[in-house]
């Protein structure tokens, strides 16, 4: 689903294989330059794989591992030159009776040029990233997709908070919810992200995930997502 977002963009380096993926936008932010391992017969030359395609690009970036893959996998990171970078806990919900959003804000997906220019500033300044680099990832082909979707949270004309849902069958993943630092515990990413679930219901999706940080944790075990592996983050710096 994630690398969905991604196809089609000019300089991308994905590839898939049973033990995990590699995602490789070319932007020189870390946090667009990684990979996921899973545990699996050829878990460690798939992991070494990664990290070559990372390094060349000399941007820095990161690998995910499931908890088994990181009991496995954690002391050939090590050799790798890779540093440990926390919890990276993969969530699940299974939607029982969603509470209410806080706050009052509307939330509409994003179907237009202005609003891509709006969403993109969130995600610039919610994530401290270049807007450029969010200029280059969000284009109209984002927009145009089916499985795609974004929202934004306003009050009034003011945009306060943004998310982004990708859809494979009747799952749905969530990603890049994103509050700028004077708009941040007001509710409006607890309203980005219980629209975007029930929007979702109502088109028959039935199980969310989310890979989460230690910041949005929280908000994710109030909306009802539980941890289901306790992954964790390794880091390989820029050259």
């Amino acid at each position: 689903g994630v690398q969905r977002f991604f196809t089609g963009l000019a300089g991308a380096d994905l590839r898939r294989a049973p033990e995990g993926f590699l995602l490789i936008t070319g932007e020189p932010v870390p946090g667009f330059n990684g990979a996921f391992v899973a545990r699996g017969p050829n878990a460690r030359e798939v992991l070494v794989d990664y990290v070559e395609a990372i390094r060349e690009r000399g941007h820095g970036g990161f690998v995910g591992f499931t908890s088994a893959a990181d009991a496995q996998l954690a002391p050939v990171a090590r050799e790798l030159g890779l540093e440990p970078g926390g919890p990276n806990p993969l969530m699940a919900l299974e939607p029982g009776d969603l509470p209410e959003p806080r706050g009052r804000y509307s939330v509409q997906r994003v179907d237009d040029q202005p609003d891509i220019e709006v969403f993109r500033d969130l995600m610039s300044r919610g994530f401290d990233q270049p807007l450029d680099t969010w200029r280059r990832l969000v284009t109209k082909r984002t927009l145009e997709d089916p499985t795609i979707a974004s929202y934004i949270a306003r009050s009034g004309e003011q945009p306060y908070s943004a998310g982004t849902t990708i859809k494979t069958g009747a799952s749905v993943g969530i990603w890049n919810m994103a509050t700028p630092p004077e708009y941040q515990r007001k509710g409006a990413g607890r309203a980005v992200l219980v629209h975007a679930i029930q929007s979702h219901l109502k088109q028959g999706s039935r199980l969310f995930y989310l890979v989460a940080s230690e910041a949005g944790k929280h908000l994710y075990e109030q909306v009802g997502f539980r941890t289901v592996d306790d992954g964790t983050i390794w880091l390989l710096g820029a050259d």
